[in-house]
């Protein structure tokens, strides 16, 4: 308990000193689904270079991802492939029934929405197995201008977690500072909590920077924590500043334990 406690305080301190970290100046404009179909099926996609790509192909063979250039030719004859259909729908399909395939295809795909419908199914299925090929791939396929592909990262960064959580932190605390870290970073804490929710506290603490993300992945630690410990909860609530959030945090807490023992909800 001791060493809880002090380790609560240093958190706590942490919490409170932490400066406001500059967003990266570089947003991504969030498009809608309607218009990012449409512009697919009015322009041609931009060709990507294969050479580009070649020393991708290569990283990611080292990981254990193994991409047959003959397979990737036999599924793109497929009438459902990005190649021969512009129907979102059909490349879902195609990407589900020829995962190794549409995977091998993403090597080497044109930047488009198209693009970004394949890597959502197959990078998921990849995450299964070998989440830091699936990773690299969505990375790899995350320029095409819409938000598919951040949150697409966002859900991976969990799946990588819940299957080891040093490893994706590792990968999400390397990434620049901003938005899109701090919403990694968040995932990750969401799992850790579950185990280990004093150290999803500290990530909180020190790594997210300041602002509506850090506050909610500190409520949903709270909840984690409520659930196993909610006194140690409970301090962690009561020392943030005074205020709106505060008084949320520390209702979140009540709420855990009132409904853990059959007691009524505070609002």
């Amino acid at each position: 308990m001791c060493l809880l406690a002090a380790l609560t305080g240093w958190t706590i301190i942490r919490f409170h000193l932490r400066t406001n970290v500059s967003a990266s100046a570089a947003e991504v404009a969030e498009s809608s689904a309607p218009v990012a179909e449409a512009a697919a099926r009015s322009s041609p996609p931009r060709e990507s270079s294969v050479e580009t790509s070649r020393p991708f192909a290569v990283a990611l063979s080292e990981l254990g991802f193994d991409a047959s250039p003959a397979d990737e030719e036999a599924a793109l004859a497929n009438p459902e492939s990005p190649r021969n259909s512009r129907d979102f729908d059909q490349n879902r399909d195609w990407a589900r029934d020829f995962s190794a395939e549409a995977s091998a295809w993403l090597l080497h795909a044109p930047d488009s929405p198209q693009r970004d419908i394949v890597a959502e199914i197959v990078c998921p299925q990849l995450a299964q197995t070998n989440p830091a090929v699936a990773v690299a791939l969505a990375e790899h396929c995350s320029g095409s201008g819409t938000n598919v592909m951040g949150n697409l990262l966002d859900n991976l960064a969990q799946l990588w977690a819940e299957r080891d959580d040093k490893a994706a932190y590792t990968w999400a605390s390397a990434k620049p500072l901003g938005e899109g870290r701090n919403r990694l970073l968040q995932r990750i804490a969401l799992v850790q909590s579950k185990t280990e929710p004093n150290q999803a506290a500290r990530m909180i603490a020190e790594q997210i920077s300041p602002g509506a993300i850090q506050h909610e992945a500190a409520i949903s630690v709270l909840y984690q924590w409520a659930q196993q410990d909610a006194t140690a909860a409970l301090d962690w609530a009561q020392s943030f500043p005074a205020g709106d959030f505060r008084d949320r945090a520390i209702t979140e807490v009540q709420n855990v334990k009132a409904f853990s023992s059959g007691g009524q909800t505070v609002f």
